[in-house]
């Protein structure tokens, strides 16, 4: 049987796992007994089913009834919400059996690449206790999963991650009550949006934890024929997708870099708000807004440090420059022991604020997604009159540099990132590439010596 599955996880401690029942069960029209759930995922050797964004498994309920479910992404994307399509089926045994499927509900790729497939393969193994609540909230009903166990490799021994996560389900209703139902749980205690589905933490442990890539914030993906109302809703979705990855990568891997791209993703949905406020927004802010800049000045401390760590990292040529070179880097540590730990950083990220945020955004993304809009204006002429007039007003400023001191140079820095990121806003819809980004490159080199002349100046002042 086919069907949309759309859900929400989050993240959370055994501890708080272990109080979670006593909030959620008085409200529960249902509640089923704990089950012990073990599944196993299939693909071909050649990985297609990931490829094309899709996971089979076989499901095992107490070790004695069996289910065979495949999945695959579906295209809407609004933040946190978990959105896929989902083939069930009950078996009898514990190896894919894909003649279960009724043909015609597949893809037309999946059915291609499953007709092709000699055999199939199992990669990863998730093995966990489920506890199950129904909850009405508004309109609809929710199922509540709690579950608790393991995802482990099939060919690696102690290839392991430990799984400890809340899921919400929308059994019926709107997607709009389950994100509101959801921004009632990080009040309860320290959690994070999960970014990684089980299938996605599987093979991160069968591929054995490969390191994140930090991505460089780049031109949201905009066609030259696209529509105001969809610039909108692609750039705030793709803004919050680069926060909520390097969000993750800085969980598992922590670094400035990953930190400075949470921010450039915050950043980038600010700058959306900015540019088209007039057009698609009504005289009320949307209610992430206040959120959204304290979160980006809760972060602006990352210029100094990124400066700071760029000048450590020159084999000290500068530092043989400087004259009290001991002083110079007793004050280097105190300024670093000031900046916060990663061990608060990552707690930062697990606070109500923090989380609330993300689900507001998520929110508020889904209901624009389900206006009509009042009129479908085409995005080329409005973005090419933005980006002139940004440019116009960057190079009025920077026309003659020679003549401003420290201080005048300093106030170019935030005309600057509203320029950078309005290119990136808006930069795609133009079709010259190379040259976008070598001018793009060029302005980014300036902005990162204007930080280097900030660090060197707070030393100074120091």
């Amino acid at each position: 049987m086919k069907h949309v599955e759309i859900e929400i996880k989050f993240e959370i401690s055994t501890s708080f796992a272990a109080s979670f029942p006593q909030w959620v069960a008085p409200q529960a029209i249902e509640v089923r007994p704990s089950v012990h759930l073990q599944n196993r995922y299939f693909d071909t050797p050649e990985q297609h089913l990931k490829m094309l964004g899709a996971g089979l498994r076989i499901r095992a309920r107490n070790q004695k009834q069996f289910e065979q479910t495949l999945k695959w992404k579906t295209s809407k994307l609004y933040g946190s919400l978990h959105y896929h399509n989902e083939l069930n089926s009950s078996t009898q045994q514990q190896t894919p059996d894909l003649s279960l499927f009724e043909r015609e509900d597949l893809p037309k790729k999946i059915q291609q690449q499953l007709a092709q497939a000699s055999d199939m393969r199992e990669y990863f193994t998730t093995d966990f206790r489920r506890e199950y609540w129904l909850v009405p909230h508004a309109q609809s009903e929710i199922a509540i999963t709690l579950d608790q166990g393991t995802i482990a490799s099939a060919h690696q021994q102690n290839a392991t991650h430990t799984l400890c996560e809340i899921e919400l389900e929308l059994k019926s209703g709107s997607p709009e009550d389950l994100l509101d139902f959801a921004r009632r749980l990080p009040a309860l205690g320290p959690m994070r949006l999960a970014y990684h589905t089980k299938a996605a933490w599987g093979e991160r442990v069968y591929q054995g934890f490969p390191e994140y890539t930090v991505n460089r914030l780049a031109c949201v993906d905009l066609s030259e024929d696209a529509t105001i109302e969809q610039a909108v809703k692609t750039i705030l979705s793709s803004g919050l997708e680069h926060s909520r990855y390097h969000e993750q990568c800085y969980m598992e891997q922590p670094s400035l870099a990953a930190l400075v791209q949470i921010r450039n993703g915050f950043a980038l949905i600010h700058q959306a708000l900015l540019i088209f406020s007039a057009e698609i927004i009504d005289s009320t802010p949307p209610p992430w807004v206040e959120a959204l800049i304290e979160m980006e000045q809760s972060l602006s401390w990352l210029n100094l440090a990124c400066a700071r760590e760029r000048w450590c990292q020159e084999d000290g040529y500068q530092q043989r420059s400087w004259k009290h070179i001991q002083h110079i880097r007793d004050l280097l540590v105190d300024l670093r022991q000031h900046q916060p730990t990663q061990e608060t950083l990552q707690t930062w990220m697990r606070t109500p604020r923090y989380v609330d945020l993300q689900l507001t955004l998520s929110q508020w993304l889904y209901q624009y997604n389900q206006t009509p809009p009042s009129a479908t204006q085409p995005l080329a002429a409005f973005a090419a009159q933005t980006l002139n007039t940004s440019r116009n007003k960057l190079h009025q400023i920077t026309r003659d540099t020679s003549n401003l001191g420290t201080t005048d140079m300093l106030k170019i820095t935030g005309t600057l990132r509203h320029h950078l990121m309005v290119n990136l806003c808006l930069g795609a819809c133009f079709p010259a590439q190379k040259q976008r980004d070598a001018y793009h490159q060029s302005w980014l080199d300036f902005l990162q010596g204007l930080e280097d002349l900030a660090w060197l100046e707070t030393l100074e002042q120091t």
